[in-house]
């Protein structure tokens, strides 16, 4: 693949997505950006580079042939679905973020949830790939695992097992830990300690905690570099689920990407 120009980022309205398309925005690399989702973000709140460069679309996920994802041709394509902290759990559902814009407790439901936060995910994926060497950035979640006994670790691990099915050229994962620097206003006095706990520890180490700047720019960068293209000094194991290879980045390597 050479040296990516186009990116196409879903979910860039959520605490990370919105750094990422500033980053985005402001890279010299892309020179063409498309923002889609079900709401877009406001042109008063993005940089000065936006204009001429940033196409943005209102989208129906349940209609995506409509959207014509694919007329882009992407070089990359982003998915910034990442929750912030996952700490309870109500009537079997475990209570996260889902930067596609809903909860599991507000979706109702596993199913309802798992239709937002897979299928959603999933078909936009496939709906905006299409006969050329293509870059995936998926943010998933720390535990992902298809085989999962626990619900929401298993709904990201299927989401990364049937995003690596697409046969993207390039796959990449990322499993962040705990998200710092949110602005999220509803935000809950268990996730507040947590973050403060791991905001210590953090200090020691850089397992447990990731600023949404530091994520959304190890991401950016991810997106230029590629697999091939990664440092040296990052590690980023082949993952393999069903069959299909991809690059996997944890919070300690996202956390070094970023500098």
């Amino acid at each position: 693949m050479s040296f990516p120009k186009s990116a196409l980022i879903l979910g860039a309205t959520g605490e990370t997505g919105r750094q990422l398309l500033r980053e985005l925005i402001t890279s010299p690399t892309f020179t063409r950006v498309c923002e889609a989702g079900r709401r877009v973000t406001s042109t008063e709140n993005l940089p000065v580079q936006a204009r001429g460069k940033l196409e943005q679309k209102v989208i129906n996920f349940e209609r995506l042939d409509e959207a014509r994802l694919n007329e882009g041709k992407w070089d990359v394509v982003f998915i910034t679905s990442v929750p912030s902290v996952v700490l309870h759990r109500r009537d079997s559902l475990i209570i996260v973020v889902c930067r596609l814009g809903t909860t599991a407790k507000l979706a109702g439901s596993q199913e309802k949830f798992t239709k937002i936060d897979r299928d959603y995910v999933v078909n936009a994926a496939k709906a905006a790939k299409v006969d050329k060497d293509q870059r995936l950035i998926y943010i998933s979640a720390p535990m992902a695992n298809p085989e999962s006994s626990i619900f929401y670790s298993r709904s990201k691990g299927l989401t990364e097992q049937a995003l690596a099915e697409l046969g993207y050229k390039d796959t990449i994962i990322f499993r962040p830990a705990a998200l710092a620097n949110t602005q999220r206003s509803d935000s809950r006095l268990g996730e507040r300690t947590l973050l403060a706990v791991t905001g210590i520890l953090s200090r020691f180490t850089t397992r447990l905690e990731i600023g949404v700047d530091k994520l959304a720019k190890s991401a950016r960068i991810v997106g230029e570099l590629g697999t091939s293209g990664l440092p040296p000094g990052i590690h980023a194991p082949q993952m393999n689920w069903g069959g299909r290879n991809f690059t996997m980045i944890d919070n300690q390597n996202a956390v070094a990407l970023s500098g």
